[in-house]
């Protein structure tokens, strides 16, 4: 049984896991960067750090709700 106050850091793990998972869909849907017409490239986000704040955010949420993912893993085979 959790308390009051692992209730609620579960639940903001869940908000700032969500949060990343929109910042890292937005960019995946806009592009991580752009040229202006004048020639200056713009960067809108790291995709790489998104994905770091995602895997940390999803791990929280699996470990403060006792669904630990460590020690998956998953083996691709190619038998033709």
């Amino acid at each position: 049984m959790q308390t009051k106050g692992e209730k609620m850091i579960l639940e903001e793990a869940k908000r700032r896991l969500a949060m990343w998972l929109e910042a890292e869909e937005a960019v995946a849907i806009g592009g991580q960067s752009y040229e202006t017409q004048g020639g200056r490239k713009l960067t809108r986000a790291n995709i790489s750090e998104i994905r770091k704040y995602v895997e940390y955010y999803e791990r929280k949420v699996a470990s403060l709700s006792g669904k630990s993912k460590m020690g998956r893993r998953v083996i691709f085979r190619d038998d033709l």
